[in-house]
C-alpha cells in the first residue's frame, strides 16, 4: 500500500508539473495527455531516485561508505531497479506486474 501511495503521489506531481508545459497541446484530450504523462514518469530518473529514497535503496554516494559486497550494494541500487523496469517492459510485460513483483520483494520491517 505504501508503494502505491508513493507512486500515486509522484505521478500526480509529475502530471501537474508537465501539464503546465503542455497547455498549448492541440488535438489531444485531457485524458490522452494524462495517460501519456503517467507513462512518461516511470522513465524519469528523478522518479526512481525518489522511490529509492522512500525504500532506502542505495545511491552513488553510498558506495564510498559501503561495507558489504558489491553485489549487495548493486541489488539495492536505485539504477538497478530502474534498469530492471526497462528490461521488464522490453520483454513485453506491463508496468503493473513490475511494481507488483517489486512490492512482493520488498524487505519486511521488524
Amino acid at each position: 500500500m505504501l508503494l502505491r501511495m508513493i507512486i500515486q503521489s509522484l505521478v500526480a506531481w509529475r502530471v501537474q508539473r508537465r501539464s503546465r508545459q503542455l497547455r498549448s497541446t492541440m488535438g489531444f484530450s485531457t485524458v490522452q495527455i494524462a495517460i501519456a504523462m503517467k507513462s512518461d514518469v516511470f522513465l524519469d530518473p528523478a522518479f526512481w531516485q525518489a522511490l529509492g529514497r522512500a525504500r532506502s535503496w542505495t545511491i552513488d554516494e553510498d558506495f564510498k561508505h559501503w561495507h558489504g559486497t558489491i553485489a549487495e550494494w548493486k541489488a539495492k541500487y536505485w539504477k538497478t531497479h530502474w534498469h530492471n523496469f526497462i528490461d521488464h517492459l522490453a520483454i513485453g510485460k506491463d508496468t503493473e506486474s513490475f511494481f507488483e513483483q517489486l512490492a512482493k520483494n520488498a524487505p519486511t520491517k521488524n
